[in-house]
């Protein structure tokens, strides 16, 4: 029963990472493209994740790397 529990907290900030990923990328211009090319990720998990939010294709630690590099993604000039 606890791995039902983990999974859906895992999926809760799966989302709450989602929706500032989101965030981060209009105010700073950063493409999907971008995010799965430098962090040489499968563009199409980093797609179904961002574009569907389906994280059933995005694991919490890759969820978090990609958060990590959009927040230190330099701002446009």
């Amino acid at each position: 029963l606890g791995d039902v529990y983990k999974r859906q907290a895992d999926n809760d900030t799966k989302a709450l990472i989602h929706r500032r990923v989101l965030e981060l990328q209009q105010k700073k211009k950063l493409t999907n493209y971008r995010l799965y090319t430098d962090l040489k990720l499968n563009p199409g998990n980093v797609n179904a994740w961002l574009k569907h939010n389906d994280s059933s294709k995005m694991s919490l630690d890759c969820a978090r790397q990609i958060y990590k590099y959009a927040k230190s993604y330099p701002s446009v000039r």
